[in-house]
């Protein structure tokens, strides 16, 4: 588990290219993103050899800012316009 890193003042986050959660691997298809004021999004996995991007997953707080080990991936729903 890393710890989380500060440069220039911003808090670094973790995530890796690929992930891996009891069997099931992730692909990161979008970095994680500060858009100021406190708002941040990201970083968005997929699951490896699923062709439906309807929903994406996203780490454990805990372990994007190194705090925790990778306990869970949360399904985000994508939406659609």
């Amino acid at each position: 588990m890393e710890k989380s890193t500060k440069v220039s003042g911003k808090t670094l986050v973790n995530q890796p290219a690929r992930l891996e959660l009891n069997g099931q691997k992730f692909k990161r298809v979008s970095k994680h993103k500060d858009l100021g004021s406190g708002i941040s999004e990201g970083p968005f996995y997929q699951i490896v050899g699923e062709s439906n991007v309807r929903f994406l997953y996203m780490p454990d707080l805990g372990f994007l800012f190194g705090k925790s080990p990778l306990l869970a991936m949360h399904r985000v729903q994508v939406a659609s316009f």
